[in-house]
């Protein structure tokens, strides 16, 4: 992987089940200091996509890269060993740490060692946060 932050970069990402496809030219790309969200309704393809762009499903098409290195061949076992850890939708997290712990156990967990500490920056507070607003959320 290249140096500077690992965030993720996803460019036409295609995705499919089948002959059925359920990700559709997806781009995002993560800014340092900054943190992005996929929304959608259910059944729009938002965690197929996480889960390709983890490699956990073939990606029918497009690229996937990590601090800049292109990671979209890249096994699970790689890819979280470069730094990128999900912890979706509430499911299976400790809600009494924060977001940044959740993902140091994740890691820890899945690789058998924690992931080199990285602070994640929360850079637009927002008081509507279910916490109360002044700190970062809770996973």
């Amino acid at each position: 992987m290249s140096g500077g932050s690992p965030l993720p970069e996803i460019v036409d990402l295609h995705v499919a089940y089948g002959r059925l496809e359920v990700a559709h030219g997806i781009s995002l790309t993560v800014e340092p200091g900054a943190f992005s969200v996929l929304l959608g309704r259910n059944g729009a393809g938002k965690t197929t996509t996480l889960r390709a762009v983890s490699g956990l499903i073939r990606k029918r098409a497009g690229v996937v890269r990590l601090g800049g290195a292109d990671i979209t061949l890249a096994s699970p076992a790689a890819i979280l060993r470069d730094g990128l850890v999900q912890v979706l939708d509430g499911h299976r997290v400790f809600a009494s740490l924060t977001v940044d712990d959740n993902l140091q156990a994740a890691s820890s967990a899945a690789v058998g060692h924690a992931m080199p500490r990285r602070s994640i920056q929360f850079t637009n507070r927002s008081p509507n946060w279910p916490n109360g607003g002044g700190s970062p959320p809770r996973a």
